[in-house]
């Protein structure tokens, strides 16, 4: 049952009279003057001693003195003042959930232009920082990053090195992006190089390290792309005896002898995803590589 504020203020008056009439009043309250109004009109409820009472409550008071005894409505009158008094501490809960409620929403609003306030400040902080990160990147030269990175006595690893220097004499939009993905997954190949054990074993190590390195270089394309991945093959090929590994981009034509069949939809080669692998006395193909194709 609903019970609305202005009947819980109702409820909470102290109605003066017998038990009859405060409950008449209760009834007419609750359940409107309209039904009882109906019913004082009913001829088969005209009673004589109702005559006198002009208004419905009235009526209805006088009704309820002839249909019940003054027990009964003692009973009745405990029983609705116990329901009422359960009413009201629904009321009492819900109003204070209500209160609470307004309190969340209030608060998290406040959070919100808050919030808003502190974006408001950071824009202009984040548009600094990154003018920062373009200084700071360009103050240190690529060269230096490969002469950091790209530095050992192996001679794939100096080939390395001086392709990288002769394309920053003549720097391509993507030379800088590929030699910090090529730099960040250098690590990645340095250890598997170090790994020991069966050939196979070494095999697999080393296609999964140049299938890391050949992710982080997907869509970075300079001049001497294809000649980096054919000295990461021939680096690799130093530490296995059993096995051969062949750059994807070797050549642009496809090779279905190396080249994953599946792969193909175009007629060249646009990048390679994996290695080739192919068995060193056999020359059979023990991977093939998977490719882009245009």
């Amino acid at each position: 049952m609903n019970v609305t504020r202005e009947k819980s203020a109702l409820l909470s008056l102290e109605t003066r009279g017998d038990d009859a009439e405060r409950l008449a009043v209760w009834l007419t309250t609750f359940l409107g003057e309209d039904v009882f109004r109906r019913l004082e009109e009913n001829e088969n409820l005209h009673v004589s001693m109702l005559e006198e009472k002009k208004d419905v409550t009235g009526w209805l008071t006088a009704g309820l003195k002839t249909i019940l005894k003054s027990e009964d409505l003692e009973l009745l009158v405990q029983r609705v003042e116990r329901e009422i008094q359960e009413l009201q501490k629904r009321l009492i809960v819900a109003e204070e959930i209500q209160v609470s409620n307004q309190d969340i929403t209030a608060d998290c609003e406040r959070q919100k232009r808050e919030i808003e306030a502190l974006e408001v400040k950071l824009e202009p902080l984040q548009r600094e920082v990154n003018s920062l990160k373009k200084k700071v990147a360009a103050s240190v030269g690529i060269d230096v990053v490969v002469d950091a990175v790209f530095s050992g006595e192996a001679v794939e690893i100096q080939t390395i090195n001086q392709l990288l220097k002769e394309d920053i004499k003549n720097p391509s939009e993507a030379l800088s992006a590929f030699c910090v993905a090529l730099a960040k997954t250098w690590g990645i190949l340095a250890r598997a190089l170090q790994k020991e054990g069966e050939e196979e074993e070494k095999m697999e190590i080393l296609h999964a390290a140049l299938t890391r390195v050949l992710e982080a270089l997907t869509g970075l394309y300079i001049p001497q792309r294809r000649a980096v991945l054919e000295q990461l093959a021939k680096l690799c090929n130093s530490r296995v005896s059993d096995y051969l590994f062949i750059s994807p981009e070797e050549s642009k034509e496809i090779d279905l002898r190396i080249h994953n069949a599946a792969s193909i939809g175009g007629n060249q080669i646009l990048e390679g995803r994996t290695f080739a692998v192919v068995n060193r006395s056999s020359y059979q193909t023990v991977k093939y590589a998977e490719i882009e194709v245009c």
